[in-house]
């Protein structure tokens, strides 16, 4: 029976509430801060569990002091030893579990990127420390709806830190390495993977191991062959039941994925590396023009990645006749527009990127673009600018206007 109140290693006093679960190294209680009314969780380990070296790692947890590092992260702000038991008060988490709220997803695809980003910052910052969290996993993960989706990683008690004893525990064997499966300690590196896993999971809303199915034999021997099943350079969909399809994605997320799924331990990305990717290509996401859904805008896209059709292209009308601009890029000089002396023989460059269609000025006379009160602004050079069906533009002295062919 445990008591209805304790102290704690920092002085303050708790009051013990009901049990909200148990895993497989303790039990987590509800508790209460006397005093302020603040709203913990008390975690206790299991009396088999409360050795030495448990209390050597939960009091260099505390130490750590990770819930004032970031609030992505619920980490223990005092210890604790109660009937002989070993254990730690910390924060409680808002919101709901990510493995409940993955049941049934209420976000969308944009939703899920910025999802992924504060995840891979949390799991970014125990890197920076040298610090393995051990058991990354949905479950481990409680996701608040503010005006946005707010992670809060849990339970880290699961940690890996060189000069302290490892983990009893592996962890969610959904997510473990195939090496931490083979019986090896959590590493940076295993934690590489089940971000990979995790990211997956909330940006795709599939474990990349989903179309192994539920057999455990199975999906064992897919883990240690160390290949991302849903690498979408193959020829077969890849798209998981209610998920979205990996070309939603851009090629260099493609390679993340491919470099987190395999063996070689040292080519699994970093989770900063993960915060970079995916804040370029959330800054990339653009709508479909004919279903409107979003996803990563880039060369490689030329048609919609949902529903397959395919993107349009555009039209220069030009006094010389039309330049039409579809997949690659198309190079406009002074040839093309009539043989003008005031263009450039290179003048610009187009692209079409996915959907979108982009110029970069090269010309020595520059390229300008009529504003809606008449007037010519010139395009800064050397950079890719947006522009759009029906905008006005003027090489040089020649004036062209961008067309949209039909859907």
């Amino acid at each position: 029976m445990l008591p209805r109140s304790f102290q704690a290693s920092d002085g303050r006093i708790y009051f013990i509430g009901s049990l909200l679960g148990a895993g497989g190294q303790g039990e987590v209680h509800e508790a209460t801060e006397r005093g302020t009314g603040r709203k913990m969780v008390l975690k206790l380990f299991f009396a088999r569990f409360s050795d030495e070296e448990t209390f050597l790692r939960t009091v260099w947890l505390v130490e750590q002091n990770l819930s004032a590092v970031s609030p992505l992260l619920k980490g223990p702000v005092a210890w604790v030893r109660m009937d002989g038991r070993v254990g730690h008060i910390a924060p409680r988490a808002p919101g709901v579990g990510l493995d409940e709220l993955l049941e049934k997803v209420s976000w969308d695809f944009k939703e899920g990127m910025q999802l992924g980003i504060a995840i891979a910052q949390a799991v970014a910052l125990c890197e920076q420390r040298d610090m393995a969290m051990g058991d990354i996993a949905a479950n481990n993960v409680f996701v608040f709806r503010n005006s946005t989706l707010q992670p809060s990683l849990i339970d880290l008690d699961n940690f890996v830190y060189p000069s302290l004893p490892g983990p009893k525990m592996a962890g969610n064997k959904l997510y473990l390495a195939p090496e931490v499966a083979e019986g090896e300690l959590p590493s940076i590196e295993s934690d590489r993977y089940a971000l990979m896993v995790l990211l997956s999971e909330v940006i795709l809303l599939s474990h990349p191991l989903h179309a192994v199915g539920p057999d455990e034999k199975a999906f064992s021997a897919a883990l240690r062959e160390g290949i991302w099943k849903q690498d979408p350079s193959g020829t077969t969909d890849k798209t998981a039941k209610g998920g979205y399809p990996p070309k939603v994605l851009s090629p260099s997320l493609h390679r993340l994925f491919r470099r987190a799924a395999g063996r070689d331990l040292a080519a699994r990305p970093p989770a900063n590396e993960w915060v970079a990717e995916l804040r370029r290509a959330f800054d990339q996401l653009y709508p479909c023009p004919h279903c409107r859904a979003l996803f990563v805008v880039d060369t490689s896209k030329h048609i919609c990645p949902l529903c397959k059709k395919t993107f349009p292209d555009f039209v220069l009308e030009t006094p010389a006749g039309a330049i039409r601009v579809g997949c690659g890029a198309v190079l406009v000089g002074r040839d093309a527009l009539g043989g003008s002396g005031c263009v450039s023989r290179h003048h610009a460059v187009l692209r079409k990127i996915g959907p979108e269609l982009w110029l970069e000025d090269i010309s020595s006379s520059g390229t300008y673009r009529r504003l809606p009160d008449g007037s010519w602004t010139r395009l800064p050079s050397r950079t890719l600018v947006l522009v759009k069906a029906d905008d006005l533009l003027r090489f040089g002295d020649v004036q062209v206007c961008v067309r949209q062919l039909p859907k």
